[in-house]
Protein backbone atom coordinates (compact mmCIF):
# COMPACT_ATOMS: atom_id res chain seq x y z
CA UNK A 1 0.00 0.00 0.00
CA UNK A 2 1.49 3.35 -0.98
CA UNK A 3 1.33 6.43 1.22
CA UNK A 4 2.50 10.05 1.14
CA UNK A 5 5.29 11.02 3.51
CA UNK A 6 7.34 14.13 4.15
CA UNK A 7 11.10 13.64 4.04
CA UNK A 8 13.10 16.36 5.82
CA UNK A 9 16.82 16.55 5.07
CA UNK A 10 19.46 17.98 7.44
CA UNK A 11 20.14 20.86 5.02
CA UNK A 12 16.60 22.16 5.63
CA UNK A 13 15.15 20.90 2.36
CA UNK A 14 12.08 18.73 2.30
CA UNK A 15 9.83 16.95 -0.12
CA UNK A 16 6.60 15.00 -0.22
CA UNK A 17 7.20 11.50 -1.55
CA UNK A 18 4.99 8.52 -2.24
CA UNK A 19 6.45 5.50 -0.48
CA UNK A 20 5.49 1.85 -0.74
CA UNK A 21 6.65 0.59 2.65
CA UNK A 22 9.69 -0.51 4.63
CA UNK A 23 12.16 -0.64 1.73
CA UNK A 24 11.23 2.87 0.55
CA UNK A 25 11.50 4.28 4.09
CA UNK A 26 14.89 2.63 4.48
CA UNK A 27 16.03 4.05 1.11
CA UNK A 28 14.87 7.55 2.14
CA UNK A 29 17.10 7.19 5.21
CA UNK A 30 20.02 6.00 3.07
CA UNK A 31 19.96 2.56 4.70
CA UNK A 32 20.62 1.76 8.32
CA UNK A 33 18.39 0.54 11.11
CA UNK A 34 14.97 2.17 11.27
CA UNK A 35 13.95 3.76 14.54
CA UNK A 36 10.30 4.79 14.84
CA UNK A 37 9.44 7.88 16.88
CA UNK A 38 5.80 8.25 17.90
CA UNK A 39 4.91 11.89 17.18
CA UNK A 40 1.15 11.62 17.88
CA UNK A 41 -1.35 8.77 18.01
CA UNK A 42 -1.61 8.84 14.23
CA UNK A 43 1.82 10.13 13.14
CA UNK A 44 5.18 8.37 13.20
CA UNK A 45 8.64 9.53 12.17
CA UNK A 46 11.49 7.29 11.10
CA UNK A 47 15.17 8.03 11.60
CA UNK A 48 18.41 6.08 11.18
CA UNK A 49 19.00 4.54 14.62
CA UNK A 50 22.75 4.58 13.99
CA UNK A 51 22.81 8.14 12.64
CA UNK A 52 25.00 9.58 15.39
CA UNK A 53 27.48 6.69 15.10
CA UNK A 54 27.66 7.44 11.36
CA UNK A 55 28.26 11.14 12.11
CA UNK A 56 25.21 12.21 10.10
CA UNK A 57 24.59 15.97 10.20
CA UNK A 58 22.09 17.43 12.70
CA UNK A 59 18.56 17.98 11.45
CA UNK A 60 17.36 21.19 13.13
CA UNK A 61 13.84 21.11 11.67
CA UNK A 62 13.28 17.50 12.76
CA UNK A 63 14.65 18.28 16.22
CA UNK A 64 12.32 21.29 16.45
CA UNK A 65 9.28 19.19 15.52
CA UNK A 66 10.20 16.58 18.14
CA UNK A 67 10.61 19.26 20.79
CA UNK A 68 7.37 21.05 19.91
CA UNK A 69 5.44 17.77 19.90
CA UNK A 70 7.11 16.83 23.23
CA UNK A 71 7.96 13.26 22.27
CA UNK A 72 10.40 12.86 25.16
CA UNK A 73 13.60 13.93 23.45
CA UNK A 74 16.27 14.53 26.12
CA UNK A 75 17.16 18.26 26.41
CA UNK A 76 20.71 17.57 25.17
CA UNK A 77 19.63 15.23 22.37
CA UNK A 78 18.95 16.06 18.72
CA UNK A 79 17.91 14.35 15.50
CA UNK A 80 20.51 13.64 12.81
CA UNK A 81 20.17 12.68 9.17
CA UNK A 82 16.97 12.43 7.14
CA UNK A 83 13.62 12.40 8.97
CA UNK A 84 10.65 10.60 7.38
CA UNK A 85 7.19 11.63 8.63
CA UNK A 86 4.07 9.65 7.78
CA UNK A 87 0.69 8.80 9.16
CA UNK A 88 -0.08 5.54 10.90
CA UNK A 89 -3.42 3.82 11.43
CA UNK A 90 -4.89 0.51 12.48
CA UNK A 91 -5.08 -1.87 9.54
CA UNK A 92 -8.43 -3.23 8.36
CA UNK A 93 -6.80 -6.64 8.83
CA UNK A 94 -6.51 -7.20 12.61
CA UNK A 95 -3.48 -9.45 12.10
CA UNK A 96 -1.49 -6.60 10.50
CA UNK A 97 -1.72 -4.15 13.41
CA UNK A 98 -0.55 -0.62 12.58
CA UNK A 99 0.23 0.33 8.99
CA UNK A 100 1.80 3.45 7.53
CA UNK A 101 -0.50 5.82 5.64
CA UNK A 102 -0.63 9.41 4.33
CA UNK A 103 0.61 12.10 6.70
CA UNK A 104 -2.49 14.00 7.93
CA UNK A 105 -2.99 17.31 6.11
CA UNK A 106 -3.54 19.18 9.41
CA UNK A 107 -0.01 18.24 10.50
CA UNK A 108 1.52 19.24 7.16
CA UNK A 109 -0.29 22.59 7.27
CA UNK A 110 0.74 23.23 10.89
CA UNK A 111 4.45 22.75 10.24
CA UNK A 112 4.84 23.51 6.54
CA UNK A 113 2.04 25.96 5.72
CA UNK A 114 -0.99 25.66 3.49
CA UNK A 115 0.07 24.27 0.10
CA UNK A 116 -2.78 26.22 -1.53
CA UNK A 117 -1.05 29.48 -0.53
CA UNK A 118 2.19 28.62 -2.35
CA UNK A 119 2.77 29.98 -5.83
Amino acid sequence: MSFRAVILEPDGSGRVSTLEGYDDIKAALNGGWLEALRITDDIVAYIDEEGKMKNLPPNAIATGICREMDIGLHPDDFIVGPFVLCGQKQSDDPEEGLVDCDLPMEFMTRFFGDPAERN
